[in-house]
């Protein structure tokens, strides 16, 4: 018997203090936060360069549809320049992405590498797989209707030029850009990362936390403990 409560008492301490198992948040569920922003501000989440220093934000209302699609705005506050246009990260899968609706003209989904010389993508850190929207005419903001749940991901954004100079663009990201392994890193925050939709198929992001792999863990202790006590 006393063997029984040690069993159950080392069981217990593990699941009060055994650590939750991580899980990287680029691709997991994010219909938590269907309205939601992020700006470029200390802690803000975005990085922001040239004229939109520090005053850069992009925020987002995401609407599901109830017929197996999703409506999602995006609303970039910027100073001059002026959104040139806005890349938003989609999943990358076989299937491709597909976009029933879109506001603005709408380039599909690739491989966008930066470009540190030229004028089309200056400054990111690293490439993302994503649909383009170009903003034209002042237009600060972009819908689109599509068949892909929200997960967390990231997204870049350019301005054009002002006075036709483009000695200081405005550039923009999010924070997790930084991060080669972003996709994988289990350290970054939901905060590193914008609501965006999922690729083809839907990412299942339900990992069975620590506590409950321990619980678990002693239950099949304790079964184990039984059948040797019966016998």
């Amino acid at each position: 018997m006393s063997a029984l409560i040690g069993v159950l008492v080392v069981s217990a301490l593990l699941l009060l203090h055994g650590p939750a198992m991580a899980s990287p948040i680029w691709g997991a569920d994010a219909s938590g936060e269907l309205t939601g922003s992020r700006n470029a501000l200390v802690g803000g989440g975005v990085t922001a360069l040239g004229d939109w220093v520090g005053a850069f934000s992009i925020s987002w209302e995401i609407a599901d549809n109830h017929n197996g699609t999703w409506t999602y705005t995006y609303s970039l506050t910027v100073p001059d320049p002026e959104v040139s246009h806005f890349i938003l990260e989609v999943t990358m899968d076989a299937a491709g992405f597909t976009a029933l609706e879109s506001s603005v003209p709408l380039e599909e989904a690739q491989v966008w590498i930066p470009d540190e010389n030229g004028s089309s993508n200056p400054y990111p850190p690293n490439s993302l797989y994503g649909v383009k929207f170009e903003f034209v005419d002042g237009i600060s903001s972009c819908t689109l209707i599509t068949n892909h749940a929200p997960v967390y991901g990231v997204f870049y954004a350019k301005g054009g030029s002002v006075n036709g100079k483009k000695a200081k663009l405005g550039t923009a990201w999010s924070d997790a850009l930084y991060e080669t392994n972003y996709q994988i890193n289990e350290s970054l925050f939901a905060n590193d990362f914008i609501v965006r939709p999922d690729g083809d198929p839907p990412v299942s992001n339900t990992p069975l936390p620590g506590p409950a792999l321990l619980l678990g863990s002693g239950l099949a202790g304790l079964a184990w403990l039984r059948r040797r006590l019966r016998g």
